[in-house]
């Protein structure tokens, strides 16, 4: 699809994954009743596959980038999955470390102020990436901006910052020298009150996400088994300002063990056709730089509601952000057949588009 020929400055309807939607904090559309992810309590959050649940991690993740640290999202999408009972936690550290370096990136002038002592904590925490520090500091040292880095780690910067500078080459060369021996035991608690003391950090929220591919291969039970040590523990980390955030299948949402937690609170993502329309409006008013919110702007006449009408024509199984943003798609590719360059109503209610996704 050519969207400049509809005005737009870019596709909006071009992300399927959230995760990859630079522009996601724009235009996302948020249900009242998930607002409780960005709170100080364990939460669960349920949804289809497609329903939002990484769109909403995602921004919820930046919600909590904006206190600049204070209070600390640490995003834990794991790669694999294991019923021993020290996977999380070694899933865990990694993902701290993964947030740290990333705010040391955002604020590299924090690490040259430290104490030498202070400065070797910190090397102790990054030891615990997923890749060798070296490695990553190699990496750093060659990068042009910080966006190879989000690339690198699947993690934002906190600040804007853009460009990797003095500070940044001066903090690498600092790692370099402080030598850290890493421990075989990792204990993620000792790691998070490290980190806490050195960065000021208020409070802790993880971020636990992309479980869907879980339930397509094995029993939802083996799910609710693998997410058992986070839930036992979910009460007892919120009393230390460690916020387990679930952002789960659907499918599992009536298990009496998930709403056991005191402190726990859940909620649905659920889809109404007036909340899909607006998923689509968002993303036209931003794309358009505020010159149309509806694609109604880009039909003929005759037409009125589209977005609404592509909402009503999914089946109820199918209400779903990812489903009208494809069929929102499929009928501009359709317009775009057209000498007018307009949406007419064969275009609507065509088989082709009432039946896409």
């Amino acid at each position: 699809m050519t969207y400049q020929n509809f005005g737009l400055k870019f596709d909006p309807f071009a992300h399927l994954d959230s995760t990859k939607d630079a522009r996601l904090y724009e235009y996302l559309v948020i249900p009242r009743a998930v607002e409780i992810a960005w709170g100080d309590k364990p939460t669960a959050i349920f949804a289809k596959p497609g329903g939002g649940k990484s769109a909403l991690r995602t921004y919820t993740e930046l919600v909590y980038r904006g206190t600049r640290g204070v209070k600390l999202p640490i995003t834990y999408v794991p790669d694999t999955y294991s019923s021993e009972p020290d996977f999380h936690f070694f899933g865990l550290s990694q993902s701290l470390a993964r947030a740290v370096m990333i705010y040391l990136i955002s604020y590299p002038d924090i690490f040259l102020q430290f104490s030498s002592t202070r400065q070797a904590e910190t090397k102790h925490l990054l030891i615990h990436l997923p890749y060798e520090l070296n490695f990553i500091l190699d990496i750093l040292a060659k990068a042009q901006s910080t966006a190879e880095i989000e690339q690198l780690f699947g993690v934002r910067a906190i600040s804007g910052i853009e460009k990797l500078g003095k500070a940044h080459q001066e903090m690498i060369r600092l790692l370099r020298c402080n030598q850290v021996a890493k421990t075989g035991e990792t204990n993620i608690i000792t790691l998070m009150t490290q980190a806490k003391e050195i960065f000021e950090i208020a409070s802790f929220h993880i971020l636990v996400d992309g479980l869907d591919g879980f339930i397509e291969t094995a029993e939802k039970r083996s799910l609710l088994k693998w997410i058992a040590p986070l839930l036992n523990i979910a009460d007892s980390w919120a009393q230390q300002h460690i916020y387990i955030k679930l952002f789960l299948p659907l499918t599992i949402s009536d298990f009496p063990e998930i709403h056991t937690c005191a402190y726990m609170q859940t909620a649905s993502l659920d889809w109404d056709d007036g909340l899909l329309a607006e998923v689509i409006r968002r993303r036209l008013y931003v794309a358009s730089n505020g010159s149309f919110d509806s694609l109604d702007a880009l039909s003929t006449p005759d037409l009125h509601n589209v977005e609404l009408h592509l909402a009503r024509q999914l089946d109820a199984e199918k209400k779903l952000p990812r489903q009208i943003i494809i069929k929102a798609h499929a009928l501009l590719k359709q317009a775009q057949k057209n000498p007018d360059l307009a949406i007419h109503y064969e275009n609507l209610f065509r088989e082709e588009i009432r039946h896409v996704a």
